[in-house]
């Protein structure tokens, strides 16, 4: 029987040795985005939006990317109207 490996447990918020700030894009309010150092590529990057009572987490491999994803996502949700 194979043996499976542990899932390894989310890096602690609070180690600048793990997660590293990134700008959030321009001109979305309140965004906020991290590099997680010891993540593999798909999930690098992590911006999180939030407009209203809806929020919205963006993954990434570059920080360009996450960024543009971020803000695209809070142009949907600020003009749906879901305030």
């Amino acid at each position: 029987m194979r043996r499976q490996r542990a899932a390894r447990s989310p890096p602690a918020s609070d180690d600048p040795a793990e997660l590293r700030v990134v700008d959030p894009p321009e001109d979305v309010p309140g965004a906020s985005c991290i590099e997680d150092l010891f993540t593999i590529a798909p999930q690098r990057f992590r911006c999180f939006v939030a407009y209203g009572r809806y929020g919205a987490l963006l993954l990434g491999t570059r920080p360009w990317e996450t960024k543009q994803r971020a803000a695209a996502q809070f142009a949907l949700l600020a003009n749906s109207g879901g305030r």
